[in-house]
C-alpha cells in the first residue's frame, strides 16, 4: 500500500497533502486548539500498532497495545494532550492512550459500559463518546464533564 494522503479542497485548487502514513485506518476528532493547521485533529495509523496524530507543528505518535479496537481520537479536558480512545478487549471499558514521549503514561479509563458494546464512535464535532450495548443500551458520553448526556435502554417485553 502506498502513502497516504489528504486532500485539501478550498477556494484555489485542491491540494494533496502526504501523511507519511502506510495503513490507511484514520479518524478526525474534536479539539479546541492545538490540532494540525489543514486536517484539524487527525490520527492515522501508521503500522499494526502505531498511531500518528498530526498536531499544530509536530506529528505525535501513539502505541496501541494488541487487543484494543481504536474508536477515535480526542482531546480530552485540559491537561491532557490529543489521544486514541480504545475499546478493551473486555468489550466493556473504554481507554484513552495518548502519546509516549519518552515513555508512555499508562492508558487512562473513560468510561465502562453495563455489557458488551456492538457498536460505538467518538465525534469528530463535539467531545463526546457513543456506544451501543448488546443488550440495546444506547449511551452518550461527555467526554469533558465525563458524565452521562443520554441513556436509552429497550423497554421491558411483557
Amino acid at each position: 500500500m502506498g502513502i497516504s494522503r489528504l486532500k485539501m479542497l478550498g477556494d484555489g485548487p485542491a491540494q494533496m497533502v502526504p501523511l507519511s502514513s502506510h495503513q490507511g485506518d484514520a479518524y478526525f476528532g474534536y479539539a479546541p486548539s492545538g490540532t494540525h493547521p489543514d486536517a484539524g485533529l487527525l490520527a492515522v495509523r501508521d503500522k499494526e500498532l502505531i498511531w500518528r496524530l498530526f498536531l499544530d507543528p509536530v506529528t505525535a505518535l501513539v502505541l496501541m497495545p494488541d487487543g484494543y479496537r481504536v474508536l477515535g481520537v480526542v482531546q480530552p479536558p485540559a491537561p491532557s494532550p490529543p489521544g486514541l480512545v480504545a475499546l478493551d478487549s473486555d468489550q466493556r471499558s473504554f481507554l484513552f492512550f495518548s502519546q509516549h514521549s519518552p515513555q508512555p503514561p499508562p492508558p487512562r479509563k473513560l468510561a465502562v459500559a453495563s455489557g458488551p458494546v456492538v457498536q460505538a464512535a467518538a465525534s469528530h464535532a463535539q467531545p463526546v463518546l457513543g456506544w451501543l450495548t448488546r443488550a440495546g443500551e444506547f449511551v452518550l458520553w461527555d467526554l469533558m464533564e465525563q458524565a452521562v448526556l443520554y441513556r436509552s435502554v429497550p423497554e421491558a417485553t411483557p
